[in-house]
């Protein structure tokens, strides 16, 4: 907790560093906790990653040097320094091509899960690109990369759920859409709708997290949705809470994701951008409805 606070509050490229880095050990810790073979690959996988991100975060530090200050309040229009921020915070946020260890990292046990996907290590990049965006209004294109990668992450991780059968992939997975849809906002250039959002995921992922743990535990360790059965009899209230939650991934009327989520697409319709992208955005939508039944009709 006390990295995030620093990344948070960080006024300094030192300073964002040290939060930075400290967030990224720790959460490889967590992961590989129990030492299993699977969980230290996975660990291992999700720290070289975001080591990818302490490099260029370190290789930015030089262009810092010479604006002579470390804080970003003296950062100008460097398209090249702004490029390296940016990449190093898509690593954070496990968008494409940098998804790959956010899956991986569902080998940890359920609370470390829970806490990784909603608001830690998935948080630090969106911190960083809200932070650039208000010392320096992002340029046009590097919009539009945000805007392309979000919709094709989010499209991703959307239609590998539809065909996944491990319950605990499938929540992982949801997670890396709903990162592409934040940062499909911030390419838009709502970050205060995207921080609105990231903090309504965070809220009803890590209570759907638990929820799931809490299924699995009733179901003896049974993680495929299509031996499942009537899970749902023996916990009717842990059933009630993770229908709940998985209706907030869809942005269903009188949830909280409501609010956020349509918002976001309904702004998207309204701009003039790139068609490609919205086409992928609805398309990735429809996916997240779709695999969202399948658990429900499953657990139920």
């Amino acid at each position: 907790m006390g990295r995030i606070v620093i990344l948070t509050f960080s006024g300094s490229l030192l300073i964002l560093l040290l939060g930075w880095d400290g967030l990224g050990i720790t959460s490889f810790a967590l992961i590989i906790y129990y030492q299993r073979k699977d969980r230290e690959a996975a660990g291992f996988l999700t720290l070289m990653i975001n080591r990818l991100g302490d490099a260029l975060i370190v290789i930015s530090t030089f262009l810092f040097i010479s604006a002579h200050s470390l804080t970003f309040y003296s950062l100008e229009q460097s398209s090249f320094l702004i490029f390296l921020l940016i990449v190093a915070a898509l690593t954070k946020r496990a968008q494409y091509p940098f998804s790959c260890w956010l899956p991986a990292a569902m080998a940890a046990p359920t609370p470390v899960r829970a806490l990784v996907h909603s608001s830690t290590l998935v948080t630090a990049g969106i911190f960083l690109i809200i932070r650039l965006s208000q010392v320096i209004p992002l340029r046009e294109d590097v919009k539009n990369v945000l805007i392309f990668l979000g919709a094709i992450t989010c499209l991703l991780g959307g239609w590998a759920a539809t065909k996944e059968n491990d319950l605990k992939k499938i929540i992982a997975l949801s997670t890396l859409s709903q990162l592409g849809v934040i940062v499909f906002s911030l390419g838009l250039g709502y970050t205060n709708l995207a921080l609105f959002h990231l903090f309504t995921h965070a809220l009803f992922k890590a209570l759907l997290f638990l929820a799931a743990g809490n299924v699995l535990i009733a179901s003896f360790g049974e993680q495929d949705i299509r031996t499942l059965g009537r899970v749902g009899l023996r916990i009717p209230f842990t059933v009630i809470m993770f229908n709940v939650r998985s209706l907030c991934l869809v942005g269903a009327p009188f949830t909280r994701a409501f609010f956020s989520k349509h918002l976001i697409l309904e702004l998207t319709a309204m701009r003039t951008i790139n068609s490609f992208s919205v086409i992928i955005i609805i398309v990735a939508t429809v996916f997240t409805a779709q695999y969202v039944i399948r658990v429900l009709k499953a657990i139920s």
